[in-house]
């Protein structure tokens, strides 16, 4: 999987691009409210899509992970076509 971050406005852009795509190795999307970025977040971001892909492969599929405002995570995988 290619992994990124990104924020909620430029996620449609990500998408657009891998959409275009008849297969692709997968998208990582990490999102988070403006200001809640930072080193230590992103390498739990990591961490995190590691451990929620297992090691399985991704073929044309989005691990979007989230984090809030209020600091609460969202985990979404589903296949780019969908």
């Amino acid at each position: 999987m290619t992994a990124m971050c990104s924020s909620r406005t430029t996620r449609p852009i990500f998408r657009g691009l891998y959409g275009r795509e008849e297969l692709h190795v997968g998208l990582v999307a990490f999102n988070t409210a403006p200001g809640l970025m930072s080193l230590d977040l992103q390498r739990r971001f990591f961490l995190l899509a590691l451990s929620e892909l297992g090691g399985e492969e991704a073929w044309n599929e989005v691990l979007e992970i989230t984090v809030d405002i209020e600091r609460t995570v969202t985990i979404e995988r589903f296949n780019l076509s969908d």
